[in-house]
């Protein structure tokens, strides 16, 4: 890793992200690369539409993607003439380390005096960014005060990239309930849809200003498939500190984006004036909209944006007015941890502000404040996201949000870039749909098959229905659920499934709080499998969609599937009981 984090209030801390890995020998396919040994290239792709979700979990993805972003530092040392000292001077200073270092006998000094990374300092950090940024997205970067972080491209683009995924899911009636006329036979597609408001929110925008850049180019378009419009998203950017609010405006007005991009100095949150130990008398917290809660970095931008655009905010009282918030919080918790040497090679930490690096509780404590904040603006933002640079603060986090939200409201990520991974975690207070493909259970029970020998007339599916009902009934007498099974025919049927009957159990719930989980049982219509005899049976394949919405109707369902096959095959020991007790009973 080599390009620091992000400079912003919540400053990524001690993200590095660069990846650049020695192009010696060989070349990546479909890159344009140098060769040689002092030459460094780097190939990341990036393309929405190949990010993909995990096999087993829906809600979470992993960015990759097909359109590379190219970094070739011969090509960049022939357009760019600051980078082409910037390269100079790091490898002179490779090459004396180098050299000083062969005189010893230690393998461990040699090794570290070659290592690249060793050898790399802001100026050439900041080279390597501006060289990216201009080569490969038209973007420039004029002002970056010294001793603020410098933003790491690869990392910021795919957490930009992550956003396009969720904010097309917004617009999905799949995963979330929409206004308006959602069924299949609803002739206009704009009466069911997501009222893009084509707003974001960047909370911490740093002295770089980079996530509203990117914002602002055709690597982010969602809302905009649909028109065929070109980028019309507007970002409200904000940020704690001065010099960082000034860089800021310079970046944007470099790149003629003062119409698109805001950026505001706010002050900062409850919990670091309450824990600041330099706080004066009278320096009082800052007084939020909803008494005496908490006050987080969230709260603090909504109420800048409202007293600027006061009317807009009145006449959309019913509507978001973000489409979505970012941030890439503080990593460290303390100012004694954030100005320590790192581990191992005891090399100083990436330059950064105090207000960048650190908040009380780290990165952890600021997404905790903006759950906080989340509950009091339910209505206002659709999508609260923000990135994370350890995973054991992606687990926690998550496991938190899931407790609250349930399941189909929260999305996961992971950022790899080279050698630096980093995640990202979103949650919604939208309505999820009851079938969203983000509650939908990967594994388990899946289907099965149910062999029958009809002798009343009634068909396979009928019987197979009918036991569906009887097991139903029998689950709610021994397991204490309340559940409620409807049965609906299919006029046609599915081509995927060939289903002529779906039975579906849901666990009964209410309007404000739905059930927890629901289960869909496809009956597969006889003329529609191969057919299949065995002793004068016909066979009837049971399929299965599973959704839960938490951890207790993650519970409550697999206690319904795990009884599931044997009670309507007659196959268990309960019913080979019952049936061993019918055949004794006729013959007596």
């Amino acid at each position: 890793p080599m390009v620091p984090g992000k400079n912003q209030q919540g400053g990524g801390g001690s993200s590095s992200g660069g990846g650049i890995k020695r192009g010696r020998k060989r070349r990546r396919p479909g890159s344009e690369h140098g060769s040689g040994r002092d030459t460094l290239t780097c190939s990341y792709d990036h393309n929405t539409a190949s990010a993909s979700t995990t096999s087993d979990d829906p809600t979470h993805r992993a960015i990759s993607s097909t359109a590379s972003l190219h970094v070739n530092f011969r090509d960049f040392a022939t357009k760019y003439s600051d980078f082409a000292k910037a390269w100079d001077d790091l490898k002179h200073r490779r090459q004396g380390a180098v050299a000083a270092a062969a005189a010893t006998t230690t393998a461990t000094a040699r090794t570290t005096s070659s290592s690249f990374s060793t050898h790399v300092d802001s100026a050439f950090n900041l080279a390597l960014t501006r060289a990216t940024l201009q080569s490969n997205l038209g973007l420039c970067l004029p002002s970056l005060p010294d001793g603020y972080l410098c933003p790491p491209i690869p990392n910021r683009l795919n957490y930009v990239l992550w956003l396009n995924t969720l904010l097309r899911e917004s617009g999905d009636s799949r995963y979330f309930e929409l206004s308006g006329d959602c069924s299949a036979s609803s002739s206009s597609l704009s009466s069911c849809e997501y009222k893009y408001r084509y707003r974001g929110l960047d909370i911490g925008c740093g002295a770089s200003c980079i996530y509203p850049l990117l914002l602002c180019t055709d690597k982010f378009s969602p809302g905009n498939e649909s028109t065929g419009a070109t980028n019309k998203w507007r970002i409200f950017a904000t940020d704690i500190d001065e010099e960082s609010v000034k860089s800021a405006k310079l970046n944007v007005q470099a790149n003629s984006l003062d119409d698109r991009i805001e950026v505001a100095l706010v002050p900062r949150t409850r919990r670091q004036v309450s824990q600041d130990p330099a706080n004066e008398a009278g320096d009082k917290p800052p007084i939020g909209t909803v008494d005496d809660d908490v006050v987080g970095p969230v709260q603090i931008a909504m109420e800048a944006f409202r007293d600027r655009y006061h009317d807009a905010c009145a006449s959309d009282n019913d509507t978001a007015l973000f489409d979505f918030c970012m941030t890439n919080p503080p990593f460290y918790g303390t100012e004694a941890e954030a100005t320590a040497d790192r581990m191992g090679d005891g090399r100083s930490r990436t330059d950064m502000s105090i207000s960048e690096g650190v908040y009380p509780g780290g990165e952890v404590g600021f997404v905790r404040d903006m759950i906080a904040d989340s509950v009091q603006l339910t209505n206002s933002i659709t999508w609260f996201t923000s990135m994370l640079a350890r995973k054991t603060s992606l687990v926690e986090l998550e496991k938190e949000l899931r407790g609250m939200l349930g399941r189909g409201a929260v999305r996961t990520a992971t950022f790899v870039q080279g050698k630096t991974t980093r995640w990202g975690i979103a949650w919604t207070h939208r309505r999820v749909a009851a079938r969203s493909p983000a509650t939908r259970v990967v594994g388990g029970l899946q289907g099965f098959k149910v062999g029958l020998k009809r002798s009343d007339g009634s068909s396979a599916i009928e019987e197979v229905a009918s036991r569906v009902r009887s097991y139903c009934q029998y689950i709610e007498s021994t397991k204490g659920l309340h559940l409620d099974c409807t049965i609906k025919n299919v006029a046609v049927d599915s081509p995927e499934r060939g289903g002529t009957e779906i039975c579906s159990i849901t666990e009964r719930g209410s309007v404000q709080h739905p059930g927890a989980f629901c289960i869909d049982i496809h009956l597969q219509n006889v003329d529609a499998v191969e057919k299949e005899e065995e002793d004068g049976k016909e066979f009837v394949h049971v399929g299965l969609d599973c959704f839960v919405s938490s951890f207790a109707g993650t519970l409550a369902s697999d206690k319904v599937r795990s009884g599931m096959e044997g009670e309507i095959q007659r196959s268990n020991r309960r019913w080979r009981r019952i049936l061993t007790k019918g055949r004794d009973e006729t013959k007596c």
